[in-house]
């Protein structure tokens, strides 16, 4: 990505990742005292990846379920991302071995944001502690 200062002070990078734990960095511009109207004028373009997709993330309960609650997970995928995404419910065994529980598709839930969202449901599932996750391409 290209940012050009087209009117008013010079471009600041900062780095805001010691910051701020989301990862970000800040451009910035000092105005002028006195300016109220037209302070900054940016061009900034774009240099996007032709054939980038975002890779999914998993969203689950970070407080986790309780026993008679359905087990819903959300899949986040990239909005043109049209390929099918099977998920797998792992159990981790106390030695750390993993098994798989369950293995299915995941159900296209629609639009969030700027994702294409998938939801599945995974109740009932025996107890204990398991991983959730999709399946590679």
């Amino acid at each position: 990505m290209g940012i050009e200062s087209l009117h008013g002070g010079k471009i600041e990078l900062l780095d805001g990742r010691s910051q701020h734990n989301n990862g970000w960095f800040v451009v910035r511009s000092t105005l002028s005292k006195g300016t109220i109207r037209n302070a900054v004028e940016w061009l900034v373009t774009p240099h996007p990846l032709p054939h980038f997709l975002h890779q999914p993330v998993v969203q689950v309960s970070q407080v986790g379920y309780h026993p008679k609650q359905q087990k819903i997970a959300v899949i986040e995928l990239d909005a043109r991302d049209t390929s099918a995404h099977p998920v797998k419910l792992i159990r981790v065994g106390e030695n750390g071995n993993q098994e798989t529980i369950i293995e299915k598709p995941a159900r296209d839930w629609g639009k969030f944001l700027r994702y294409r969202a998938l939801s599945t449901r995974f109740h009932p599932h025996p107890k204990g502690r398991h991983v959730q996750r999709k399946l590679r391409r």
